[in-house]
Parts: C-alpha cells; sequence; structure tokens
C-alpha cells in the first residue's frame, strides 16, 4: 500500500462549475476508515451549502481568502489559517473574490472528547 498521494494522482470530484476537490488521504492510503483528507477550491462568493458531520472536520487555507461559518459565528478567513468545525455543528466557506478561489485542505477525523 502506498501511504502517499500526490494531487496530479488524486482523484477529482466537481461538485459543480465553481466547486470541487481532489480526495488526497483515505482508506487506500492507509487512513482509518472514518479519517480522510481533501484538497478543494471553491469560487463561489455566496455560501454554496452548510454541512453538518458526524465527525469533525479541520481546514488549513491554502490560497484565497473569504469568509467562513461555523454555527452562528462567522469570520474571515485567509492564507495559512486553520479552523475547525465540530462534529454536529453546520458550517461552510465562501470566497472574497470569484476571480481569487479558496483552496482549501481538509480532513475529517472522528470528533474524540
Amino acid at each position: 500500500m502506498k501511504h502517499y498521494r500526490t494531487q496530479k494522482e488524486a482523484p477529482l470530484t466537481e461538485t459543480d462549475a465553481k466547486h470541487g476537490f481532489w480526495t488526497m488521504m483515505d482508506q487506500s492510503t492507509g487512513c482509518g476508515s472514518k479519517v480522510w483528507s481533501a484538497i478543494g477550491y471553491n469560487a463561489d462568493t455566496e455560501y454554496h451549502f452548510g454541512d453538518v458531520h458526524d465527525d469533525m472536520e479541520v481546514f488549513l487555507v491554502l490560497e484565497g481568502s473569504g469568509w467562513a461559518t461555523i454555527g452562528q459565528e462567522e469570520f474571515h478567513i485567509e492564507k495559512d489559517m486553520c479552523f475547525v468545525a465540530p462534529a454536529g455543528v453546520r458550517h461552510g466557506t465562501r470566497a472574497e473574490s470569484a476571480d481569487r478561489p479558496l483552496r482549501l485542505y481538509w480532513f475529517h477525523a472522528p470528533q474524540q472528547d
């Protein structure tokens, strides 16, 4: 089993014209069944959807700037910023400019308390 993957090797999932992601790490690279990561892009200046997961999701902004919501809190995000959405809490992101899409690295992992 190969425990690494480049973005060029990763499968691209395009959810629509403004959103997509490359699955980087998952069970096929040795992660546990509830742990996976991706690099995604978001060119939408409106919140596309508010996700809720039964696991936590950690984000690192690789490029661009914009806004994020976690529950009722909205805050500005920019390159090199990291934030977490706890399990069961609605969250989403939007780009500040469609010309400069957000590029995010994220990973899902079971919530441990």
